[in-house]
C-alpha cells in the first residue's frame, strides 16, 4: 500500500490563531487553510490521533474495564466494571454502568488523575509502613 505525506504548512496569523495550509499547486484555487485557536490545538491533536488508530471504535478508546464496587442508597454494593473514553464532544466519560455516567473535562480529569496519583501513593505509603506492633 503506497504511502504519500501531503505537505503541510503550520504557521500563526495576527490573532494568535494556528493556521494549517496544504500545498495543492492548483493555479485556480488557493491552498485550503484551516484555522485553529490555540485553546483547541491539543483536543484537535487527540482527534487526529484517534482518527489515525484504526483499531479505535468510534468514539472510544481501547482501554480495558476497570473493577469497582458502586455504593448506593438502595442497598448493598454492585460490583461494575467501569470505562473511560472520550465522547465525540471531547468531553472525559468515566461509565460505570449503563444509568450511571460521568462526564468531565479534559482539565478537571486531569486534577482527578493528580488526586488519584496522590490518594495511590498515600495508599502504597500506608501499605509498606512497617506495623508499630511487630
Amino acid at each position: 500500500m503506497p504511502k504519500r505525506m501531503h505537505p503541510i504548512a503550520i504557521d500563526t496569523n495576527e490573532d494568535g490563531d494556528i493556521l494549517l495550509t496544504q500545498a495543492v499547486g492548483d493555479l485556480n484555487y488557493p491552498d485550503p487553510e484551516i484555522r485553529i485557536a490555540p485553546e483547541q490545538a491539543a483536543l484537535v491533536c487527540g482527534w487526529i490521533q484517534q482518527a489515525a488508530d484504526p483499531t479505535r471504535e468510534k468514539g472510544r478508546d481501547d482501554s480495558d474495564g476497570v473493577a469497582a464496587t458502586l455504593y448506593t442508597d438502595r442497598g448493598g454494593p454492585d460490583l461494575e466494571s467501569i470505562e473511560v473514553y472520550v465522547n465525540a464532544a471531547g468531553m472525559v466519560n468515566i461509565k460505570v454502568n449503563d444509568e450511571v455516567r460521568l462526564e468531565v473535562s479534559p482539565t478537571m480529569a486531569k486534577r482527578l488523575r493528580e488526586q488519584l496519583s496522590r490518594a495511590i501513593t498515600q495508599s502504597l505509603t500506608d501499605l509498606l509502613r512497617p506495623d508499630a506492633e511487630a
